[in-house]
């Protein structure tokens, strides 16, 4: 068995606990209450960093460090604000995980792009996470679409062109919805579409484990001279040609280095 450690981030109240849940409960019991706190409210229900671990069953089979951590809001209001909830994120991947980080799962609400998801994307996977993990995208609140997928096909064009990359992903219900009476017997309305749900979201993260995305490390910048007072016009050229020529070789270095830990 494979360990691998993953965490859910995203907007405040998108559904990230309810997706843990999902995962603990798995395909084999749709009834299962689940651990994780949720809230229906605005302010959120997860307050700091959480750890639960669950079985994704297959080969290989993996064990799985899920954290739930606190959702990022738009305001200061709510349980965290939103620099608290960054600060909280820093400290369980460079602190407690010292950047051990199998990969990310990255949650948002079936709706419209909006700019608050690019800049979300750019607070945690780029700046925070460093693009150092494979990453998936979680798209909750679709219980009423025919098709769930197609909320992807319609949108995916707005990731893409705000360089937004994914190495999977899944459309989902993360809720049963209420309980009604069908022939005398108690379900719920969305029992189906949840237990669906499940086996979308444990094939996406399984797909983003086996993800052989290699992450190529920024190469620091170089200046170029400003200052060519002195200099013949071709010996400035030859100067930034030289330049030029050690980042290339900086980058293939950097570029090699991270194939050989792969």
């Amino acid at each position: 068995m494979m360990e691998k450690t993953s965490f859910s981030s995203g907007k405040r109240g998108v559904g990230k606990s309810s997706i843990i849940n999902m995962l603990l409960a798995g395909k084999d019991d749709p009834q299962y209450s689940g651990t994780a706190m949720v809230s229906g409210d605005a302010t959120g229900g997860t307050s700091e960093n959480a750890k639960y671990t669950s079985n994704l069953e297959g080969s290989p089979t993996f064990e799985l460090n899920l954290w739930d951590t606190s959702g990022f809001a738009e305001s200061d209001t709510g349980k965290v604000t939103a620099a608290e909830a960054s600060q909280n994120l820093g400290k369980l991947i460079n602190e407690r995980l010292k950047g051990r980080v199998g990969l990310l799962v990255f949650c948002i609400k079936g709706r419209p792009f909006r700019p608050i998801v690019k800049q979300l994307y750019n607070q945690v996977y780029n700046k925070i996470c460093q693009r150092s993990a494979p990453i998936i995208l979680v798209v909750t609140g679709l219980e009423n679409e025919a098709n769930r997928e197609y909320w992807w096909d319609d949108n995916k064009g707005d990731f893409g062109r705000h360089n937004m990359t994914f190495d999977a992903h899944a459309c989902i219900t993360s809720t049963r919805g209420r309980l009604i009476q069908e022939d005398g017997v108690p379900r719920s309305v969305f029992d189906k579409e949840y237990v669906e749900s499940i086996g979308a979201v444990q094939a996406a993260i399984r797909e983003g484990l086996s993800s052989k995305r290699l992450q190529v490390p920024a190469v620091p910048p170089v200046k170029l001279p400003v200052d060519t007072k002195g200099l013949h016009p071709q010996d400035s050229k030859k100067k930034k040609h030289s330049i030029i020529l050690k980042i290339l070789r900086r980058w293939q270095h950097s570029s090699n280095s991270t194939a050989d830990e792969q």
